[in-house]
């Protein structure tokens, strides 16, 4: 082959190892299965700080009506009586049912968000994937051009060589 040419095949060769490279690449790419483990880090770490903030508004909300209710009962003189016991039942029994949704929700929500994290990250990873298969695949057909131009340039040397060649030999026979 002509020197003019060489480089452009090792241009070439060059250009196709790296769209290899591209392809082994995102064809390697594994999404992350879903876990406990894997969604861990997606947690928003304050939910707990949010959820007993939150708890200790509804304990002082339940306290307060507990004494709300003591007060009343001293007031009609019936402290210490069933009604009164059942008033504070009902009160406690509203708090726990508070309590309960509260934490609930706040749990979901955070739950939630997290599994909205992984996804996206997931869905990062194949467009990234994706990516590198369009990146690789226009290397080689960028890669493959080169290998005509490089044939090309190759083909055009052999023929003025072979025209120099002629002429030579018809300037000896002359």
């Amino acid at each position: 082959m002509a020197g003019a040419g060489n480089n452009i095949y090792n241009q070439v060769t060059t250009g196709l190892q790296g769209a290899q490279t591209g392809i082994n690449n995102a064809m390697a790419y594994q999404p992350t299965q879903f876990s406990n483990e894997a969604i861990q880090p997606f947690m928003n770490p304050f939910t707990q700080n949010v959820l007993d903030r939150s708890m200790a508004n509804l304990e002082d909300a339940r306290t307060k009506a507990i004494n709300a209710g003591q007060a009343r009962a001293m007031q009609a003189g019936a402290y210490g009586g069933s009604r009164h016991g059942v008033a504070d039942s009902l009160t406690n029994q509203a708090f726990a049912k508070q309590a309960g949704d509260l934490s609930a929700n706040l749990n979901q929500a955070n739950f939630q968000q997290a599994v909205n994290q992984f996804n996206r990250a997931n869905q990062l990873g194949f467009q990234t994937a994706q990516n590198q298969l369009a990146g690789a695949g226009a290397l080689a057909n960028l890669s493959n051009l080169g290998f005509g131009m490089a044939n090309t340039m190759d083909n055009t040397c052999l023929l003025y060589t072979s025209d120099a060649a002629d002429d030579m030999q018809c300037v000896d026979l002359g």
